[in-house]
């Protein structure tokens, strides 16, 4: 699919909320007719001072422009009722619609990349926001305020319709040739931004490397060469727009003198009158008065321009096709087909996988190098399609099955997955009808109920991303509550058991044998003391995948049992 250009991003902004742009637009229409009540009150009463008429039509005169004023006035405030309307739109609609997009996202669309720094530009919306804003308030206003008091001109004279053809020309100039090469600088002053900001997130993502002498070093030093490249990038943007604001106050000193001397001019040889003229220089002033707000208004284009492309960023994730079959029916466990399976990624692939798992099988696969493993996990939880192969759940083709309806019966246990907000947030996360007690239940059956009692808040204690703050054991804990919850038929542990102490692998494993059969278990571990734990072991070297024999297991060893737990 074909990249849009900025400028067509901002025009798609727009058509989305065309509603709201035209009741703003409407308004600024006739605050610009009404303006010109001013310059021709101004000339009849010009007229009317000279020719010594009475004071009745002078108070009048006075009223009715006092009406036109009251009223635009009135418009105006409307307008910017309207134009904030429109800022919280395009806020709500940008918010929504990513929180609806990104669960969807594919994530070989991600490789390579880090989701949380291109979530930042989300914050561009804002930028969006003010320069919609702006746009819309000065930008809209000063066009038709020009455009009404140009045409108000071109009826006075052939001269000054002439003198409005130059006005309009030597604008075009000034927006199109000195505008020229404004929408790369902007786009490439938008990155340098954003690449700085990645910069000073990586060392708060990474805080004890960076307090070492050398961690703070580079940081300075790499924040240092971002910063001088981001300048250089603001300072070649800027050239742009000081070249247009240079030509705007050019254009507003020469059209005034201009029109004053072509004005008196007319007026000497009775082809203009007094009031006329005085009518045309006040329009004059006022549209070249606006020209001074042309550089504010193009900078603020060009930040829109960037923020659309930047937010359009996000958009333009590729998201997972959609299904053309239902998954497979619940049933305890899921069987599982792979037959010349390839699977790849920027960081590594997987090559040549076979495997056949009946329902409620337990499956240990060792990882001895590479990624070959994780994007095993990857495709058995439904997360990633393989690009060669047959891998089919229940006989139907992963290709074709509803992904989503999938992983909701399928659970993939990585590191610390549990997200920012309560206990019982994450634990009844993926289980919707699950209540507070379930959540309870769940904790005690996974020997985590004692600690979590033991938090500040119990259930409502806070969580932080990754788990920050808990025991790496707690967290393995909490994680195997929610997918007790939510009942898989699948459950692949993707190096969950390789970083916890010895007590919280055997309540682990132990937990694992008490699901025998309701729930096929894959075990992707470095760990070779649990090989002897599958009824099924394969091995994952680099690209390389084969099947193993099962090691013996030793006497009294977890996992020789079939017993439920109670």
């Amino acid at each position: 699919m074909q990249t849009p250009s900025p400028h067509r991003r901002v025009l798609d902004l727009l058509k989305l909320e065309r509603d709201e742009v035209w009741v703003a637009i409407t308004y600024a229409a006739a605050v610009s007719l009404l303006s010109i009540a001013t310059p021709l009150g101004v000339q009849f009463l010009v007229n009317t001072v000279a020719f010594g008429a009475l004071l009745q039509p002078l108070v009048v005169l006075t009223l009715l422009v006092l009406v036109g004023l009251v009223f635009a006035g009135t418009l105006r405030a409307l307008h910017a009722w309207a134009v904030e309307r429109l800022q919280q739109r395009i806020f709500a609609r940008a918010s929504i619609s990513l929180a609806e997009r990104l669960p969807r996202v594919d994530v070989a669309a991600l490789d390579g990349r880090h989701g949380p720094e291109i979530v930042n530009r989300f914050f561009d919306v804002v930028t969006i926001q003010k320069g919609a804003a702006s746009l819309l308030v000065d930008g809209v206003a000063l066009f038709l305020q020009m455009l009404v008091g140009l045409l108000l001109l071109a009826f006075y004279h052939p001269f000054l319709l002439a003198f409005d053809l130059i006005l309009i020309a030597s604008l075009a100039v000034i927006v199109i040739v000195l505008g020229r090469g404004a929408t790369r600088t902007t786009m490439l002053e938008s990155k340098k931004k954003y690449a700085l900001a990645a910069w000073l997130q990586e060392i708060l993502r990474e805080p004890h490397a960076f307090k070492a002498l050398s961690g703070r070093e580079l940081a300075r030093v790499r924040a240092e060469t971002l910063t001088r490249e981001y300048l250089e990038a603001r300072r070649a943007h800027f050239r742009v727009v000081f070249r247009q604001v240079v030509g705007a106050l050019a254009l507003q000193a020469v059209a005034s003198a201009a029109l004053l001397g072509v004005g008196g001019w007319l007026v000497i040889t009775r082809q203009l009158t007094l009031g006329q003229l005085v009518a045309a220089e006040l329009v004059v002033s006022a549209v070249v008065a606006g020209m001074s707000k042309m550089g504010k208004l193009f900078e603020a284009y060009y930040d829109v321009v960037a923020a659309a492309d930047k937010v359009g960023q996000i958009m333009d994730l590729e998201t997972e096709p959609p299904a053309t079959v239902e998954a497979p029916a619940s049933q305890p466990g899921a069987s599982v087909r792979a037959t010349g399976v390839d699977v790849a990624s920027t960081s590594g692939a997987l090559r040549g996988v076979d495997v056949d798992l009946p329902r409620g099988a337990r499956v240990v696969v060792q990882r001895r190098n590479g990624t070959g493993a994780a994007l095993l996990a990857d495709v058995l939880a439904g997360v990633r399609l393989p690009e060669r192969g047959l891998l089919d759940v229940d006989g139907v083709d992963v290709r074709d099955v509803d992904r989503r309806a999938w992983r909701a019966r399928a659970a993939l246990v990585r590191g610390h997955e549990l997200f920012a907000g309560t206990v019982a947030d994450n634990v009844l996360f993926g289980a919707p009808v699950a209540t507070r007690h379930d959540a309870r239940r769940a904790l005690e059956h996974v020997g985590a109920w004692e600690h979590v009692s033991q938090l500040e808040g119990g259930l409502d204690a806070r969580v932080g991303t990754a788990g920050a703050g808990l025991a790496p054991d707690l967290a393995l804990r909490l994680l195997l509550a929610r997918v007790l919850l939510a009942e898989p038929r699948l459950l692949v542990l993707d190096g969950a058991l390789d970083d916890v102490d010895d007590h919280t692998r055997t309540d682990v494993l132990r937990m694992l044998d008490a699901r025998a059969r309701a729930c096929t278990v894959v075990v992707i571990t470095s760990n070779p003391s649990l090989m002897a734990w599958g009824e099924h072991a394969y091995a994952v070297d680099g690209e390389r995948f084969e099947k193993i024999a099962v090691p013996v297991k030793p006497e009294g060893s977890v996992g020789g049992g079939r017993a439920w737990l109670r």
